[in-house]
Parts: C-alpha cells; structure tokens; sequence
C-alpha cells in the first residue's frame, strides 16, 4: 500500500473517512427534517424518502473515502501527471488513467489477492456493491459490464434518487468534496499556514436538494450564507498551489524527478510496490543505466536544482505553437545546447476546464552560472519583441 508523502506514516485515509461520515450524517439528517416537514403539512415526500441513504449506502461511502487514494504513485500527484505524459511519448495508444481509476483497480487487486479479506467482504457486499465504491471513489456512475451484472440488473431510475452519494468523496460536479476539504487543512497544518476555510461549518450547512422538479436527480447545495466560507476554499486553494503545489522550487524538483516508471499503471502487483523510498533504490543500485538518474537524485538531494531563469504573464491566450515558438528563438544561434534539452511542461494551477492559466516558467538544468545566464538574456531578449 502507498503511503502518501506529505505527511507520513498518519492516518492520512482515515481522516476523510471520517469527514465523509460526518457529511453522510448530516445529509441524511437534514433530509430527514424536510421528510418531517412535509409529513406535517400532508405533503408528497416520496421523491425525498428514495434518496434516503442506507446503512449499507453509508458503509460504502466510508470505504470509498478509506481506499479513495489507493491510486496515488509516488510523490502523489506527481506521479499521476508527469509519468503518463512520458509514457505517452513511448507508446501514443498509451491509456492515461486518473489516480482514482487506479484506486480501483488497486481496490480490485488488495481483495482478489487477500483470501480473508475477500471472505469479509463476501459476507456483506455484492458485486454491485463493489462497483458502487469504485464509482465512489471516482465520483461518477459508470456503465455496468452487462455480462457481469446480468443477475444485478436494476430496472428503475432509483440511482437518480441517491446521485448525491457520489460528490461526497470525489465531486464531478463542482470539486468541492471531502478529500479537498481534508487535504487543505492537513496541509495548512505542515506549512504552517492559516486556512479561513471551516469545513465543519460548511459541512454543517449542507443538503440534499433536486435541481430540477422534472429530474429525480439529487445534489448536495449549501446555504447562501456559506458564500464568503466557501470564497476562502478557493482562496486557500490558490495559497497552497502558490506556497507548495506549483512553487517554482517545487516544481523544479518535480521535473528533476520525472523518471520512466509509468508502466507501473497497467501491472497493479508492480504498483503496489512503488514508494517514494524509488529514489534511494535508485541511489544504491550498481546498474550503469541508473547513472543519469542517479546524478538527477543526487543534485536533488544537494540542492542542486534546476533554476527558473524567465517567467512572463501572456496579455492573450497562449497555445502550444506559440510556446513551440518560444523554444525555437531560444534555440536559434544558440551552441550550448539542443532541441533534446528541452521538456515542454504545463503546470496545473487552476482546473483548466474552468480557469485559464497565466504563468509561463522556464527552468535551466545547468549550474553552469554562465550558461544560465546566457539563457536567462535570451528569454529577456524575447519578451522584449
């Protein structure tokens, strides 16, 4: 099992098991209150008594929220963005998975390798359970295998009635979820940095609403009241991806780190086995291959790091020509070095179907401090055209 390296060897899972709990609770308590009061006014409360949550609904959502980073590579998120980006350059019918589609299929290969685990959960859990905390932990319904679940068909729309399930763990609709809410406070907590974002509080104003009285589809809605708490989510979002996440440093060191080891993704025994220890593995190996990542490890180690020698703010939308077109001025008169040093990054600031990124950094990998100079001038000379 991979273990998260933002903080180590914590009951890192545990915790959003716990604010997904508390969220499930709430819910269908505040659901409860609105089928009361429409008991009481001899109003139709039938829509809302199908998405009552179960017992066994709310057990599942716990599971999903235990296991939902099961997925994660070493150095978590970056393992899930950089490596399939190289794996993609080797092999273009390369399948990119998202760390939650790995986490279920991690899920599927902790209980089918684990014969009293599997016994446990054969005493309570169909098939159709399982894929129901898969699809948790993924934060959508996917379409049964229906060679698999023919005898677990299921004729009526009552999944409509119970959607909001799946933005508990992992939010599709607005990503605001559990797993955000507990990685920005652990985090805060280890940088030292305030959050002004309650998630108790937050968790305390939400409900289960229909969108729409056509649709028997739910969500979970929060008070207006919530408005400038939920400002702060997003405010403290950009803190941590400012301070940590996407730091210049950080970065740097992340791209220092972007080694061959992504075809791990489609071999779940190899998987399990990948750590953020790789790097010392790496360091004491006597292969020859291993040399330039070795040399990588170790600059990383004696900071060493790439340096940012240019960074510019686009007036209008850039695309990927146009910062092809940025390599090629660098490259022109230029002997130091090739077309191969280059490795063309986009940086993940902001989701990117709902925001558009401003920052474009370049880093050097020379401590050569003239041949950084050398670039940084170039890069100048640039932004001046």
């Amino acid at each position: 099992m991979v273990c998260g390296s933002r903080i180590k060897e914590e009951s890192i899972w545990q915790r959003t098991c716990y604010l997904a709990s508390k969220l499930a609770d709430q819910l269908q308590l505040k659901l409860q209150e609105d089928i009361n009061k429409m008991k009481e006014n001899n109003q139709d409360y039938s829509r809302l008594q199908k998405a009552v949550m179960t017992d066994k609904d709310k057990l599942c959502i716990e599971i999903a929220a235990l296991y939902h980073d099961l997925g994660h590579g070493p150095f978590s998120h970056l393992f899930d963005r950089m490596f399939p980006e190289a794996m993609k350059k080797k092999d273009t019918g390369f399948k990119t998975l998202t760390h939650e589609e790995v986490s279920g299929r991690m899920f599927d290969h902790m209980i089918e390798n684990n014969d009293s685990l599997e016994k446990e959960f054969d005493k309570t859990f169909t098939k159709k359970d399982l894929k129901m905390i898969k699809d948790l932990i993924g934060g959508e319904v996917t379409e049964d295998d229906p060679l698999q679940n023919m005898d677990e068909v299921v004729e009526d729309d009552s999944q409509q009635y119970k959607q909001y399930m799946y933005e508990i763990v992992a939010n599709k609709q607005n990503a605001i979820d559990v797993d955000k809410m507990d990685y920005f406070a652990r985090d805060c907590h280890g940088l030292g940095m305030t959050s002004n974002f309650n998630h108790l509080r937050f968790i305390s104003q939400c409900r289960i609403i229909f969108p729409s009285k056509d649709s028997n589809q739910t969500t979970i809605a929060v008070r207006d009241k919530e408005e400038l708490n939920l400002y702060e989510l997003f405010h403290t979002r950009n803190g941590l991806f400012r301070r940590a996440y996407q730091h210049q440093v950080t970065h740097g060191i992340q791209l220092m780190k972007n080694v061959e080891m992504s075809e791990a993704f489609e071999n779940m025994y190899a998987y399990e086995k990948l750590t953020d220890s790789v790097l010392d593995v790496i360091l004491m190996s006597k292969n020859e291959e291993l040399k330039k990542a070795k040399d990588l490890i170790h600059r990383i180690y004696t900071r060493q790091l790439y340096k940012v020698v240019g960074k510019t703010e686009p007036r209008k939308e850039i695309k990927e020509e146009e910062l092809l077109k940025y390599e090629e001025d660098l490259l022109k008169d230029e002997k130091q070095f090739g077309q191969d040093d280059f490795n063309l990054q986009t940086s993940l600031f902001l989701p990117s179907e709902n925001f558009q990124e401003e920052i474009v950094l370049l880093y050097s990998t020379s401590i050569d401090d003239e041949k950084t100079n050398c670039i940084r001038k170039k890069w100048e000379d640039i932004q001046k055209k």
